[in-house]
């Protein structure tokens, strides 16, 4: 109910304003469909990171000395986020490369039913869950240490996360679906898998897992992509 309501009220001063901001295609589309807005008056402009920032964080985390390849993900635990589709892409890929581990970064509604289930797939041993993790220094150090950054939502504006995975060389793999497509360059700075297939999601962590320069060249890629379209001052300028 109180998000119909506010719904109701987002068209009415959406459909009042001379101009609209939205942070990418897919976020436009919906506001277009959704509340029958004329696409001439919603402008597109990304969200921005702050690099320098970022890249001070990084230079103070050790880089781990780790006998496991590591996958990252961090979101609220939300349905949309489908993080129960990484849960068992990682228990299929688990059974076929054991030198491997999960770390999840959040909390939400879905944390007991994703420990939950981690439990009964067998996989808890290899499965972190960290909660949520305040300040930017002790984030930076979990992408520091990760071979992957994965992100299985299926309802995203502009995940700020994909940023900060480019921003630490990470090659990422994301669901094909929301504005991910548009962020994530499909072979050339990550993966993208079919939406809530975990069996496609694991093989597509297999396949960088078991290609290190093909992951190292897509981290450069994501970084080279970031500083070329998505610093504030780019932003700023739009």
């Amino acid at each position: 109910l109180s998000l119909k309501v506010q719904s109701f009220f987002e068209k009415i001063n959406l459909r009042r304003a001379h101009a609209i901001i939205v942070s990418s295609q897919y976020a436009k589309g919906k506001v277009v469909n959704l509340y029958k807005i004329e696409p001439n008056k919603i402008a597109i402009i990304s969200n921005g990171f702050d690099l320098d920032s970022w890249e001070k964080d990084l230079a103070k985390q050790e880089v781990e000395n780790r006998p496991k390849k590591r996958i990252l993900a961090v979101a609220k635990f939300y349905p949309r986020k489908k993080i129960e589709v990484l849960v068992k892409a990682f228990a299929i890929l688990s059974k076929i490369k054991k030198d491997v581990e999960l770390f999840l970064v959040g909390d939400g509604v879905e944390l007991p039913r994703l420990q939950e289930l981690a439990s009964e797939l067998g996989i808890k041993n290899s499965v972190t869950f960290f909660g949520n993790i305040s300040g930017r220094e002790k984030m930076a150090c979990m992408y520091k240490n990760c071979d992957i950054f994965c992100h299985t939502s299926v309802q995203e504006n502009f995940p700020n996360v994909l940023l900060e995975a480019m921003a630490s060389f990470k090659p990422i793999v994301a669901a094909r679906a929301a504005s991910m497509p548009e962020i994530v360059k499909d072979g050339v700075t990550g993966l993208l898998f079919n939406a809530n297939d975990s069996e496609d999601l694991a093989q597509k962590l297999l396949e960088l897992l078991n290609n290190n320069l093909m992951s190292s060249k897509m981290g450069e890629e994501g970084y080279k992509l970031l500083i070329n379209n998505y610093l504030w001052k780019n932003q700023v300028q739009k």
